[in-house]
């Protein structure tokens, strides 16, 4: 096996350690070589931690190989100048360690018991002269997740957990029970811990950052699948941050797996940190015009102001939204917006007052970028209310109603679902109210008894009921105000595309008072 052109490395993280005067015993370091705990005796050290899937780390009795496979992984560690390696996939059984003398690594690793198919495992390479730093050994809780904590600078502590997450084609059941050992631990981890949560993860999480603001950076890569939604939303619950999304490289040096068939890479080795460790931003004003010259003319005023304020606008922040007209041709140029002749970058996708603007007028992202917020506003209320055993269900579900809910249905009065968006609403909907009542997967509960058991109504109804009290409320306006104007208002130009139309949110209102004593009566005429 070749372990260079096999595996590939995952993003390298660096954590400031403490003072240490030993060495490991490797000869003289090389002066261009950057310092770490085992070379110098600086003040401060700086500890490199990587992530790999080495495939197993079996040995084949056949084999005319001199070496062990973990010499072999020792030695293209050093080669990285890696301190600790989070291993995944071992495939070796139960519990243990090894060391390897000449390579300078120590191997923990945590499998499946030897009588049982062995096609996991988790562990951890680590520099020998590490080991005496470590708060204790890695412990191992299962053959997809091992954690270890060791002593950083002033005192401090970080918590460093392996994980392998199940495929995409595993079972439902196997992926719940892994993101809820996982949610274990990452609760059992002091705030006052850095912590660093690496591995396989065998998820897309895509790079549609707008959505997953604070979890998710700008420079991800290809499309977002349904582990990338549970790993994401992981994520956003303990507000974490995925930081190979954040730094601007080749596609090259991010992805790490090529499919099989369509012979494209992805990224699903994830280097996972607390989101508290990057300063993020806010975008403060939004400018809307009718035509790309009305926008220039409105940008340049604005930016002058700026000036003449001691102000100015950062340019690289600054992005432009097009809506075009509808069945426009899809080689519609994107506007020309700049500023200081420079060029403005034009998005698919803006935030604007909590909701997400699209160029397409679709709200499949912003589904998304609900479930993101709900899951944030979740996990901040997770350890005080949902998880405080001193609180009765019912007010639990009261502070869930009050907080939780509303972030996830923010705006849904507006909007027009389709079942698939319905779908994804309801699961997020399920898991967090059987977190709450302490529902596990394992007792095998129908959806109807669990809204039962919290006397809460469905994701469905829900937005059933916002949708018609605030059309009526629209209904109720004078004639003259602009909501009740756009929701009577029809298209005088253009012409309807071929095939199946889109919804309408008077039609989605109609259909939802069809159960309505009065459903036989006109929208605006029933509420009144």
């Amino acid at each position: 096996m070749n372990p260079v052109s096999a595996i590939l490395l995952s993003r390298v993280v660096e954590l400031t350690v403490q003072k240490e005067n030993r060495s490991c015993g490797e000869g003289r370091a090389d002066a261009k070589r950057p310092t770490t705990l085992c070379d110098s005796a600086e003040k401060q050290k700086h500890l490199r931690i990587g992530a790999w899937n080495v495939r197993t780390l079996t040995d084949n009795k056949a084999s005319d190989r001199p070496e062990r496979r973990t010499a072999i992984i020792s030695r293209e560690l050093r080669k990285f100048q890696i301190d600790i390696a989070a291993l995944s996939e071992t495939r070796l059984a139960d519990e243990g360690q090894l060391k390897e003398e000449k390579g300078g690594y120590t191997f923990f690793w945590k499998g499946k018991p030897a009588n049982e198919p062995r096609i996991h495992g988790v562990g951890f390479a680590i520099k020998n002269c590490l080991i005496n730093h470590l708060h204790e050994l890695p412990v191992g809780i299962n053959e997809r997740l091992m954690t270890i904590r060791l002593m950083l600078a002033s005192s401090q502590m970080a918590t460093v957990i392996s994980a392998y997450a199940p495929t995409l084609d595993a079972q439902d059941e196997v992926k719940e029970a892994f993101y809820a050992d996982l949610d274990k631990i990452l609760s059992e981890v002091p705030k006052e811990d850095k912590l660093i949560l690496l591995g396989d993860f065998n998820a897309r999480v895509g790079r549609n950052h707008h959505l997953w603001r604070g979890t998710l950076g700008r420079e991800g890569v290809g499309n977002t699948n349904s582990n990338g939604i549970l790993l994401l939303t992981k994520c956003s619950e303990h507000n974490l941050v995925i930081t190979n999304t954040l730094f601007r490289q080749k596609n090259k040096f991010k992805t790490s797996w090529m499919h099989p068939r369509s012979k494209l890479w992805h990224l699903i080795d994830y280097v996972i940190v607390r989101s508290k460790d990057r300063r993020d931003y806010a975008d403060d004003n939004a400018l809307v015009a009718l035509s790309e010259e009305d926008l220039q003319g409105i940008l340049s005023a604005f930016a002058k102001a700026y000036k003449q304020l001691g102000l100015a606008i950062n340019i690289k922040k600054t992005q432009i939204l097009h809506q075009p007209p509808p069945n426009s041709s899809t080689s519609v140029l994107p506007p020309n917006i700049s500023i200081d002749n420079i060029r403005l970058e034009n998005v698919d996708y803006f935030p604007y007052l909590g909701s997400l603007l699209s160029s397409k007028a679709v709200i499949d992202d912003e589904i998304h970028h609900r479930l993101s917020c709900a899951s944030g506003a979740f996990s901040r209320l997770r350890k005080r209310v949902f998880e405080n055993r001193d609180l009765q269900a019912k007010t639990k579900i009261l502070v869930y109603k009050a907080v939780v809910l509303p972030t996830l249905l923010y705006g849904s009065e507006a909007w027009t679902t389709y079942s698939r968006h319905l779908k994804a609403l309801e699961a997020y909907h399920q898991r967090s109210l059987r977190k709450i009542l302490r529902i596990s997967w394992e007792d095998r509960r129908t959806n109807t008894s669990v809204l039962e058991e919290a006397d809460i109504p469905t994701i469905t109804a829900t937005i059933a009921q916002n949708q018609l009290r605030w059309t009526g409320h629209v209904i109720r306006m004078p004639d003259s105000r602009l909501p009740k104007q756009v929701l009577y208002s029809q298209l005088v130009k253009g012409k309807r595309a071929p095939g199946g139309q889109k919804k309408r949110l008077m039609s989605e209102c109609a259909l939802s008072s069809t159960g309505c004593p009065q459903s036989d009566i006109l929208l605006e005429h029933s509420v009144g």
